[in-house]
């Protein structure tokens, strides 16, 4: 009867799996595409889609070089297929030339209203990035853990609020994250099985998650370090794992004698042979990673001398006592001021132009690298402040990523990342303090090598640290995107079979070490005592026992259900939200209307509310002219917003010499309400509406407030 339960828990689990992921990918697929439907376009996004037509028609990438073409590219292919209006006027090929952001502006106000679609079916080609990212997540997780576990995380993912905010968009943080995940889970696989195979997949796949964001480039030093660690860790834990085998073996057989255990196969050590034939392998995936990159950008200026590159960052750039005085000084427009942005052409030149080191030929494509150098030089230099939580800082804070995840990511996915901590220290600790535990090959404190789970964590670590410090742009949380994965992944051994989800583990957490060996004596008894039919010893056994194990199931109830209450939070915390997920906050923050006191800009105003502001504005009839100082990559008019900027100071004295705003409906994001503060505010005038209760909220981005008569304003006051 048992055999026959076992059977059908075990078919259901296997037609379950497959139900359940359909439904999460159909699931995320919803909220992607209705949230890519009712948003404008964010900041970037025009500017992006501009950037990819161009990429197509001129078949050369100095536009938008910061970040790889590869999103950009895919994003402006159903653009192509059903027309688009261009206005390239703004367009110089210039080096160092940032004007991105206009041909943006230009590109919306040459498709109108139309613009609309256009980035609609963008961001909807763009959605399998996310898809690919959940399905990675699921088959490493369930690798790694078990199919519930995989399961686990694959929710995680689709229903994190961050990746349900970014992965709607024509930017390349999800993309990044998706194949930057996968690239690492085929890595451990020819870690695994280094064979031709798996050469090729975690080469390819390497290629393609440098062609979505320069971030990951990280890669290329930490892989052959990580394949160093990997391996020198499997040599030096063979015979330590052969010795934990054999006791356990005799561990089991004294408790279960009549059945018999054979040994599994264990990775015979390292050769010479063996060492020379994985380095060149890992070599030949470098290579094929680097051709990939070439491959995206059409092999566009590859091999380039490195004394030919004009470059701008100090890093690559020479010292400015080594360069000639320019004949005039620069002056910044308030465009490129506003956005951190200046022509450095006239003060840089290549630090290696004069070396030897100058005739070298780079394998990457030209725009890869000056990409690389431009992005770095706005690390080093960019003109806007810094906030975070009241504070403001020209120069950042280390912990400003920490800081945004405690108040950016769902409570429920913190208690799971705790929980998962302590599983795996717990877990691993008791491996190696107690190996008399283990069955088989598998511990049950720990559900997979210690190894396996290390590498997990690895890339997130680097990725997380190396953005961190990078503090010349405090701004966007979704630079750590990438890490997301990796995190949600590991959170799936809370739900391995062989954590919380086995009885025998709880001697741990009942600070019980001491008494495992009385339990098992103990269980030992009972069982020489029924087999003899002595009753009374037998019971005598089990009051001994029954006690501890009583205490042990109420902490793993505790447990388990803290884990699936935690999970239900995560979800349901992100749907509350929704589709306004760019403006999440969790309770500890306050929930999104608390949000400006602690972060700003695309963390909360990227200006992805234009739209549903449009629709509030059509539903209502408005008191004068529409003011509207909001995050915006294009003017509101081009999508039917009948409206005009709001005035940076305020419009005219009186007779009284008191200030005075004109009646209107003033629509202000709270990130520039926030900024108005600032004596570096662009628009200081918005700095009145400060302490007042706007009539409505839009997106929990966007407040609306109503003046039905001119309002005035002494100096002190306006100051205050």
């Amino acid at each position: 009867m048992k055999a026959r339960v076992d059977r059908y828990i075990r078919i259901s689990g296997i037609v379950a799996a497959p139900l359940m992921i359909a439904a999460l990918l159909l699931t995320h697929t919803g909220l992607l595409a209705y949230g890519a439907f009712i948003h404008s376009p964010t900041y970037n996004e025009p500017a992006n889609l501009a950037a990819g037509v161009s990429y197509w028609q001129f078949q050369r990438f100095d536009l938008y070089p910061v970040n790889p073409p590869l999103v950009k590219l895919v994003a402006a292919l159903p653009v192509l297929i059903v027309g688009c209006e261009t206005d390239w006027n703004s367009l110089s090929h210039e080096p160092g030339n940032r004007d991105e952001m206009q041909i943006g502006r230009d590109f919306c106000r040459a498709n109108g209203p139309r613009i609309l679609l256009l980035s609609r079916i963008s961001r909807w080609i763009c959605l399998p990035f996310s898809l690919f990212g959940a399905v990675t997540c699921y088959l490493w997780g369930s690798r790694l853990y078990g199919t519930r576990a995989g399961l686990i995380s694959m929710a995680l993912w689709c229903f994190c609020p961050n990746v349900i905010a970014h992965g709607q968009l024509i930017t390349s943080d999800v993309a990044s994250a998706s194949l930057g995940v996968f690239s690492c889970y085929a890595f451990w696989h020819w870690l695994k099985k280094p064979n031709f195979r798996t050469t090729l997949i975690s080469g390819i796949a390497l290629g393609f998650a440098e062609s979505a964001k320069t971030t990951l480039i990280i890669f290329y030093p930490l892989w052959p370090a990580v394949w160093l660690a990997y391996r020198l860790s499997e040599v030096h834990s063979f015979s330590t794992e052969r010795r934990r085998e054999l006791a356990s073996l005799s561990c089991y057989k004294v408790v279960n004698a009549p059945r018999k255990q054979s040994s599994p196969p264990f990775r015979h050590e390292m050769r010479l042979k063996d060492w020379s034939r994985e380095a060149a392998q890992l070599l030949v995936r470098m290579l094929l990673s680097v051709f990939i990159v070439n491959f995206v950008y059409g092999f566009e200026g590859t091999f380039t001398p490195l004394k030919d590159y004009q470059f701008f960052s100090s890093a690559l750039a020479a010292s400015e006592d080594s360069l000639p005085k320019p004949e005039r000084a620069y002056v910044a427009s308030s465009q490129e001021a506003a956005i951190g942005y200046f022509d450095t052409s006239l003060r840089t030149k290549n630090r290696f132009s004069d070396s030897w080191l100058g005739m070298i030929p780079v394998p990457f494509p030209k725009h890869y690298i000056i990409g690389i150098d431009l992005q770095r030089r706005d690390f080093e230099a960019y003109h806007n402040r810094f906030f975070l939580a009241g504070r403001w800082s020209e120069e950042g804070w280390w912990y400003y990523y920490l800081y945004a995840a405690a108040v950016k990511v769902p409570i429920g996915t913190w208690i799971l990342f705790l929980l998962a901590c302590l599983t795996f220290f717990v877990g691993h600790m008791r491996n190696i303090g107690n190996p008399s535990f283990a069955v088989g090959n598998q511990f049950h404190s720990s559900p997979s090598p210690i190894r396996d789970e290390v590498f997990l964590l690895t890339p997130a670590i680097a990725i997380f640290s190396f953005v961190s410090s990078q503090t010349g742009i405090n701004e966007h949380f979704r630079y750590v995107l990438p890490v997301f994965p990796f995190i949600y992944i590991w959170i799936g051994r809370v739900f391995a079979q062989n954590t919380i989800f086995d009885e025998r583990n709880f001697s741990v957490f009942a600070n019980w070490n001491q008494d495992d060996l009385r339990c098992s004596r103990a269980d030992t008894e009972i069982r020489i005592a029924v087999s003899a039919g002595c009753d009374r010893l037998a019971n005598h056994a089990r009051c001994r026992l029954w006690p501890k194990k009583f205490r042990r199931l109420r902490c793993r109830q505790i447990l388990i259900s803290a884990a699936f209450v935690a999970v239900a939070h995560a979800i349901t915390s992100s749907l509350l939200v929704y589709p306004h997920c760019l403006s999440y906050f969790n309770k500890l923050a306050g929930g999104p209307k608390n949000g400006s006191k602690y972060l700003l800009h695309s963390n909360i105003d990227w200006g992805q509310d234009l739209l549903c502001l449009k629709h509030w504005l059509d539903s209502r009839e408005t008191t004068g002219s529409v003011y509207i100082n909001c995050i915006s990559g294009f003017d509101p008019n081009d999508i039917g917003i009948d409206s005009v900027s709001m005035p940076k100071r305020f419009d005219f004295l009186d007779q009284q010499g008191q200030q005075v705003l004109r009646a209107g409906t003033y629509a202000i994001s709270r990130d520039r309400l926030a900024r108005s503060i600032d004596p570096r505010s662009t628009i200081p005038s918005a700095a009145i509406f400060l302490g007042q209760t706007p009539i409505d909220t839009i997106g929990w981005s966007i407040d609306i407030f109503v003046l039905k008569e001119p309002r005035r304003f002494s100096p002190i006051d306006s100051s205050e």
